[in-house]
């Protein structure tokens, strides 16, 4: 699973996939919400757009064919990411939440 260098939660989020791959170099997951991930196999940081890392290892997406032709070529290249080391992660899930801020309820006059 490939997600965005910066990823904004509008909602408590679980992910749980075999691979997970961050595009960029400082990953940011911002909002007062709950976020958890569990990367089966493993997880990465690419340091920079997938686009942009698939066209360096010479990747180009063909159009599938079809027919008796399609058995005589051999096999679609496979991207295979290449993670760096030096990156930063931020989770920020600061905020008044979905229960609002509870200091605010303590200053409220009961009614």
């Amino acid at each position: 699973m490939y997600l965005p260098e910066k990823i904004d939660l509008v909602d408590d989020t679980v992910i749980i996939a075999n691979m997970i791959i961050f595009e960029g170099r400082n990953i940011v997951i911002k909002g007062n919400h709950s976020f958890v991930y569990y990367p089966v196999e493993g997880q990465g940081v690419l340091g920079t757009a997938l686009e942009e890392a698939m066209l360096k290892q010479g990747y180009t997406e063909e159009v599938p064919k079809f027919g008796c032709d399609a058995f005589n070529q051999s096999a679609a290249k496979r991207f295979v990411p290449s993670c760096i080391d030096n990156f930063t992660f931020t989770v920020d899930t600061s905020g008044a939440g979905p229960k609002g801020d509870l200091r605010n309820d303590k200053q409220r006059p009961r009614q």
